[in-house]
């Protein structure tokens, strides 16, 4: 093979070299100059040979393969520039309209988390006290050492609900900055009275995890957020389990704030947050049964098969029994994360939906009202006495039971009947008016009976129920419960 193609390889790829280096360093206008290629060839191809002409053309695929990969790490390069640069600058855009607006919002956010993560950590228990090695129930027992040292505190004897709810109302606005209209306010008192277990549905950001929260520090109630897991599926995943490895028994935050409600005079709050994030009817079944006792004696649940000499206080025969004085109170979203709450659930519960955001007002600075569950206890059954449900209304309630079986299969308990009368009348004692708290109660219960009408294939017109309800109660007496039936209806 003649030297005639080496020289000529050799001035190419310094010439390629040399032209690419210039581009880079400013220097060149062009990045690679093929005329000066071409004449570099003409001058050397005569010489070439058979083996000169196969080397140039294993010389020339293999500028082109190298021109073809650095086109592609390029392309490669720019395409992951694109992906990755171009939408977060266009956020950015987007981020930065809407950063003026939010800055009060955030400001009042931080305060309110930190109110509620300062009141929180008060209601984990932490303390000195030492509980015996060998307890099988650790926490539970230095629950014990603590309030064998403590002073009962000093709390309400009795209140009037209407005080009641003014007085909530104002302490959440002036001191946590939580805003709640008087029909709220006046709808979770009510359903307090008429069931230990409330579910708190609505958009995010109304303030349905801060309400039982805020009522709790107002009673002085020891309220618990507790955060629901995904993976629970039974009783052990909420209240804890015992654990044969290490002969101890795993106490959950709820367990303690169970057990502390037995020393506590005031109400207890355990706030279930996002409940339906996993299934209700599983973690939390033995608990909805029990609720349904008729006795406080009998509200017991089963913690350890084998009971000890040596056991917590509180715990007869293995068993915990949930305090007077014990509320649940859920939160639920209503998305494709979630699962719908089963009929049982919502037949046990009182329901408040909390659809828009307050609106803030001015009021006067209120302090927090420590009251005693026999004080709460005597002003729901005192606003029974003195606020009797209208005969007319309770006729009617009780003929829309017997409307809704006739007409659209629906079977509605004696469960329903205890609730409102327990709710209307409270609702009253509230400030509120008795067409009100009919309107409030029926929102919450009836359309949810008639959804699961329509989903088991009912496909009959509710024009016939809003006759009866306008018959029954009066034209625009109902006007919230109308309107949910009729966007049923339009679905």
């Amino acid at each position: 093979m003649s030297t005639t193609y080496f020289v000529f390889a050799y001035r190419l790829m310094t010439a390629i070299h040399n032209d690419i280096s210039s581009f880079f360093a400013g220097k060149g206008k062009e990045l690679l100059n093929f005329d000066n290629y071409h004449s570099i060839f003409l001058e050397y191809s005569a010489g070439f040979g058979v083996g000169g002409w196969t080397m140039y053309i294993l010389l020339i695929l293999l500028v082109f393969g190298l021109a073809g990969s650095a086109v592609a790490f390029f392309v490669f390069t720019l395409r992951r520039f694109v992906l990755r640069v171009i939408p977060k600058k266009a956020g950015v855009i987007q981020a930065e309209e809407e950063i003026e607006s939010l800055k009060m919002a955030l400001h009042k956010s931080e305060k309110q988390k930190d109110i509620l993560l300062e009141g929180n950590k008060r209601n984990t228990f932490s303390g000195t006290a030492l509980a015996s090695p060998q307890s099988r129930f650790p926490r539970l027992e230095q629950l014990d050492i603590l309030y064998s040292d403590q002073k009962p505190r000093e709390v309400a004897k009795c209140v009037e609900l209407h005080s009641l709810a003014q007085g909530f109302r104002n302490y959440a606005a002036s001191k946590l900055h939580l805003f709640y209209s008087e029909e709220i306010v006046r709808q979770f008192l009510s359903s307090l009275a008429s069931s230990r277990l409330l579910v708190l549905e609505g958009i995010s950001g109304t303030g349905k995890t801060s309400l039982p929260y805020a009522f709790g520090e107002y009673v002085g109630a020891h309220p618990n957020i507790c955060s629901v897991q995904s993976s629970w599926h039974e009783k052990s995943d909420f209240i804890g389990y015992y654990n044969d490895f290490t002969a101890k028994f795993t106490e959950t935050e709820a367990l303690i704030s169970m057990y502390r409600a037995l020393y506590e005079p005031t109400p207890s709050i355990i706030v279930l947050d996002e409940m339906n994030i996993a299934r209700v009817e599983y973690y939390f079944a033995e608990i909805l049964s029990l609720l349904e006792n008729p006795s406080n004696e009998d509200k017991e649940i089963q913690l350890v098969a084998q009971p000890l000499e040596d056991d917590p206080k509180h715990l007869r025969n293995g068993k915990l029994k949930l305090a007077d004085g014990l509320f649940f109170v859920g939160t639920i979203n209503n998305d494709d994360s979630t699962f719908a709450l089963a009929d049982k659930v919502y037949d046990r519960a009182m329901t408040v939906s909390l659809q828009e955001r307050g609106v803030p007002f001015e009021c006067e600075d209120t302090e927090s009202a420590p009251l005693a569950v026999a004080a709460l206890n005597a002003a729901f059954a005192k606003a029974v006495e003195d606020h009797p449900i209208p005969q007319k209304i309770e006729e009617s309630l009780q003929n829309l039971v017997e409307f809704l079986y006739e007409e659209y299969g629906i079977s509605i308990g004696n469960r329903l009947q205890r609730q409102w009368s327990s709710y209307l009348p409270c609702y009253v004692a509230c400030g509120g008016e008795m067409d009100e708290a009919v309107d409030s109660f029926l929102v919450n219960k009836l359309p949810r009976k008639l959804a699961i009408s329509i989903s088991r294939g009912n496909g009959r017109s509710f024009q016939p129920l809003l006759d009866f309800l306008t018959d029954a109660f009066g034209q625009d007496a109902l006007p919230m419960t109308s309107h949910k039936i009729r966007s049923l209806e339009a679905r």
